[in-house]
């Protein structure tokens, strides 16, 4: 989730980074570069990054676009290893107990990286093999003094001519502070795979991993074993090319099953907190947050996704200002309202592309918007972030994969059955579980 580098090295790398790319300097080393550098700082400042990429009047048009580009799982540099016993003393620590007391086997090498830690092959003395999510001991420490440096360059950009509201930065990055401080809870996030599992039974090819409470603390996560491999290993799967576009397929239409229907879906489903088991199942390793949409949100959604598919500007800046925080009293102002959003959305370049998925074209509108003063709710923005992400990870699992239609697909079929559908869940009063 963060390079180990020291804080004072990170507090120059991004003096440079600013020098180099701030607006004032004409952006002159290129926003590909930029792209590289946020990367060579470590997941906490790509994923801020992406955070503020999808709100708003946050950056110049262009900063934004270039952000959209970023992965978590595209950290530069290799994975630090751990050494077995700092890993099987945290273990003892967390549980309370000698790691030969829980655990027959516990393999010393991880099998598998997660954003904040390891992960370990083990078997319980009943038999039963397992993962162990062990947090590395000082990324919490890394975390905190990435997201100290954050609320510097938030108190920098806050006094810059950004065009955002005086403080917009730094509420952001407060929001992101407290979003990331929980996600470092592994307690929390054994809920979220419960949670998620709950609402995934029936989907086909979907399989969750069962966590096992009795053996999960704040920094130990333990689950049934998952035995496979990564989404961005997929290249060796060797399966026909029917089969990859069957996982690709039920992994769209169960995240849509999320969003629409559960109304709780996975924040982050990028390729690397993605697997693919032996069994050709596709699994969630890591669930670090869940966000929630609230019945309202139902057919904006389904309207946005329609009106993309068909390119009908005017239905998407219906969907977009019914799924916007903008409220609009006079039926005048909502009219005159959509009529300069559909001309904005008509002016946006690669909303009628085919190459480009339907999340981007989401996130598209919503930045073609943002002029007028419509901003998007967590919420929606998430659902774009995912579905950019569901596009790239269906990608790597079959190279061919029509997103498009498999999206229709599930459209048609949903519209056949929303009317017998029950309501999901309310509005929640926190939006990030």
């Amino acid at each position: 989730m963060s390079s180990l580098a020291s804080p004072h090295q990170h507090h120059k790398d991004i003096t440079i980074l600013f020098l180099k790319h701030a607006p004032q300097a004409g952006g002159a080393c290129g926003l590909d570069e930029l792209v590289k550098d946020i990367r060579a700082l470590g997941s906490t400042f790509i994923k801020f990054s992406q955070y503020i990429s999808c709100r708003g009047n946050c950056l110049p048009r262009r900063y934004q676009e270039a952000l959209l580009r970023l992965d978590a799982g595209q950290q530069e540099g290799q994975q630090l290893i751990e050494s077995p016993d700092i890993i099987e003393a945290i273990v003892e620590e967390e549980l309370g107990k000698k790691i030969s007391q829980v655990f027959s086997y516990f393999s010393p090498e991880p099998y598998a990286f997660a954003s904040a830690g390891q992960i370990h092959r083990a078997t319980l003395h009943t038999g039963r093999d397992v993962s162990v999510k062990v947090q590395r001991p000082a990324i919490r420490h890394a975390i905190v003094d990435d997201l100290k440096n954050l609320a510097d360059i938030a108190s920098f950009l806050d006094g810059q001519q950004f065009g955002s509201p005086k403080g917009k930065f730094g509420k952001l990055v407060e929001q992101f502070r407290l979003q990331t401080i929980r996600e470092l809870d592994y307690r929390r996030e054994a809920k979220n795979f419960a949670e998620l599992g709950k609402h995934s039974i029936g989907s086909p090819n979907i399989e969750i991993p069962v966590v096992l409470e009795e053996l999960t603390t704040s920094r130990v996560l333990t689950t049934d074993l998952l035995d496979g491999s990564t989404v961005s290993s997929a290249a060796q799967l060797g399966e026909a090319e029917l089969e990859r576009e069957s996982l690709a397929d039920d992994l769209v239409q169960s995240y849509l099953d999320q969003v629409l229907v559960a109304g709780v879906f996975h924040a982050e489903p990028n390729s690397e907190n993605l697997w693919i088991t032996q069994d050709r199942f596709i699994s969630f390793c890591e669930v670090p947050s869940l966000m929630r949409t609230g019945h309202h949100f139902r057919e904006p959604l389904v309207q946005l996704l329609t009106g993309i598919d068909k390119n009908q500007p005017e239905e998407i800046a219906e969907a977009v200002l019914r799924c916007s925080e903008f409220a609009s009293s006079k039926e005048e102002d909502h009219d005159s309202l959509i009529q300069d959003m559909t001309q904005l959305i008509e002016a946006e370049h690669g909303l009628a592309l085919s190459h480009v998925s339907v999340g981007m074209k989401m996130l598209k509108a919503f930045h073609a918007c943002a002029p007028l003063g419509i901003a998007m709710s967590d919420e929606v923005t998430a659902v774009a972030r995912g579905l950019s992400a569901i596009a790239k990870t269906a990608s790597e699992i079959c190279e061919n994969f029509d997103l498009t239609q498999s999206i229709r697909r599930y459209l048609e079929s949903f519209e056949n059955e929303i009317d017998h559908m029950p309501i999901p869940f309310p509005n929640p009063l926190s939006r990030v579980v």
